[in-house]
């Protein structure tokens, strides 16, 4: 019985030395060192990480209701946090529910205003007429990539 299963082990270890490596992939690097990244490399990848969200275009649509108060006073202060904090890296669809209910649908929009921020990942939702900007740029995750783009939060 043990020389069975001493056989049977020695067969699964040769089959598996047999079988082919499979390549290495990290995230879209063409090569990957054989023993780990220098941290070097590794600061370099997470400096070119934060390089491209400070240039990432930021893809905005906000949802009102209508031409009522709430609506006009959510446009304006939209346009007023992307024009203060976006350096034109945006592009603003403001979208009439009422209009186009199926945008709202399909965005999971409930309540008007929203303002929702698709891109640059991970996709977040405001709801309101985005009068505290203070709240709303921590809640779009902007007020990060600000301090990091070196002005002042």
């Amino acid at each position: 019985m043990k020389d069975t299963i001493q056989k049977a082990q020695a067969q699964a270890s040769a089959d598996l030395r047999s079988l082919p490596k499979a390549p290495t992939r990290i995230h879209g690097l063409d090569e990957v060192p054989e023993r780990g990244l220098s941290s070097e490399t590794a600061l370099e990848r997470l400096e070119a990480a934060l390089a491209s969200l400070k240039a990432a275009r930021h893809e905005l649509t906000l949802f009102v209701s209508g031409a009522s108060a709430a609506s006009a006073r959510a446009i304006i202060n939209a346009r007023a946090l992307c024009d203060g904090h976006l350096d034109g890296r945006y592009e603003l669809t403001i979208v009439d529910v009422n209009q186009n209910p199926e945008l709202a649908r399909g965005s999971w929009v409930l309540a008007t205003p929203t303002l929702l921020k698709a891109r640059p990942a991970p996709e977040r939702m405001v709801v309101g007429d985005l009068s505290d900007l203070d709240r709303v740029l921590v809640a779009l995750d902007l007020l990060a990539a600000e301090s990091s783009n070196g002005r002042a939060a």
